[in-house]
């Protein structure tokens, strides 16, 4: 299967897992408020009080997060690309996607300040997951060298 199918197909699952993804993290937010926020105060005010069409956007915008990041990890699997380029290809399109998607749910303020501390905090969650798949992948190939060793 080539790149593009499997970034088609990965794109439909990450879609769903935006959609689900974006509606935890509201319920979750809203716990610890004491009242049920599905998107920011300021989204809602962004339309008015429309709760319907804020909702809205919020998931299909959080739904094409997830389905930009899921198509995007296709890029590991380019194998004539350095692990360095699969990283940084990804990592900026991740980027790109997370911080114009904070921006338009206005799940960030939006300044220069706002956007560059979300950002920090972007990159440091990409660094921490990036280096426990790292570590996950390194574990798996030295068991599998290992078996391959005792033949």
């Amino acid at each position: 299967m080539n790149c593009a199918k499997k970034a088609a197909g990965r794109a439909v699952v990450g879609f769903g897992w935006g959609v689900c993804t974006s509606t935890a993290i509201c319920y979750f937010i809203s716990l610890g408020v004491g009242e049920y926020w599905p998107v920011t105060p300021e989204l809602l005010a962004a339309f008015g009080g429309d709760l319907l069409a804020a909702v809205g956007l919020q998931l299909l915008t959080s739904g094409l997060l997830g389905a930009v990041c899921a198509a995007i990890s296709v890029f590991f699997e380019i194998e004539r690309w350095s692990l360095a380029r699969q990283t940084a290809l990804h990592g900026c399109c991740c980027a790109a996607a997370v911080i114009g998607t904070a921006a338009v749910n206005r799940w960030v303020t939006l300044s220069a300040a706002g956007l560059a501390s979300y950002l920090l905090l972007f990159l440091a969650i990409y660094l921490v997951i990036w280096l426990a798949l790292a570590h996950h992948w390194r574990k798996k190939l030295r068991a599998i060298n290992q078996k391959l060793k005792g033949l």
